[in-house]
């Protein structure tokens, strides 16, 4: 039977009283978005050992060059800055530090300068795997719970985030601008290099360095120094090694 045109507007605003009813709490939601992801009470993401599941070496090496230098040794300091948002893999910062040692190692020496990366890749990332042969969209799910399976790891990077820094002697500041603007290439997106008018890894400017440790306002203590501020107990004070 044929629905008149009035059956038809009754029909209407039945469904539409029909959905008003159903006003899903965020509790409800929630519970179905997340009945529809696979169980996973621990996610596995990146072996400690050094070894991967592939066979890759993992690298953990942040530091090379002179570590063990006194602060007071290499005052220049220049910095790659980033300037996006971005992940940064390990293999990345790999590449990106062993082309700047290499040319530091050529133009200063091995000894004559300490390269630090300021990123840890500890973010984790997952990633779902699909079928790539004949027929994959009869046998695959698609992206139906497409929670993901560990794949590594990366370093998430911010605007204005320092990713390397480079100490070496004020006039080796040419060759830490080259060995920058190389590493550079490793990564994705823009970054910005920076000769920083700190002294070496320290916050405290080069300029007013050798006045605070003459004032005993910083203490040398291997690579870093300890601040000392002028207020506090007395005790602490006099236990300062002259």
């Amino acid at each position: 039977m044929w629905k008149t045109e009035e059956d038809f507007k009754e029909s209407k605003q039945q469904k539409r009283k029909r959905n008003l009813n159903k006003r899903y709490s965020l509790d409800t939601l929630a519970e179905v978005f997340f009945n529809s992801l696979p169980i996973r009470k621990h996610c596995r993401l990146a072996s400690e050992s050094n070894v991967s599941r592939e066979g890759l070496f993992v690298w953990k090496v942040f530091d090379l060059g002179q570590k063990k230098a006194k602060v007071d040794e290499f005052s220049l300091c220049g910095s790659m800055v980033s300037d996006e948002y971005e992940h940064l893999s390990p293999e990345a910062l790999e590449a990106a530090h062993t082309c700047a040692k290499m040319y530091m190692v050529k133009s200063c020496g091995k000894d004559g300068f300490p390269i630090r990366v300021q990123l840890h890749p500890f973010h984790g990332i997952l990633i779902h795997k699909m079928l790539s042969c004949a027929g994959a969209h009869g046998l695959s799910t698609g992206m139906w719970g497409a929670f993901g399976k560990p794949y590594g790891t990366v370093a998430r990077v911010h605007i204005g985030q320092v990713i390397m820094s480079i100490c070496t002697k004020v006039q080796n500041k040419e060759h830490v601008i080259e060995a920058l603007y190389r590493a550079k290439f490793k990564f994705p997106g823009c970054q910005k290099i920076h000769i920083s008018k700190k002294q070496g890894f320290t916050k405290f400017n080069a300029d007013k360095f050798e006045d605070m440790v003459a004032e005993k306002c910083l203490i040398p203590d291997g690579c870093g120094v300890r601040y000392i501020p002028n207020c506090g107990p007395m005790d602490k004070w006099q236990a300062l090694p002259s």
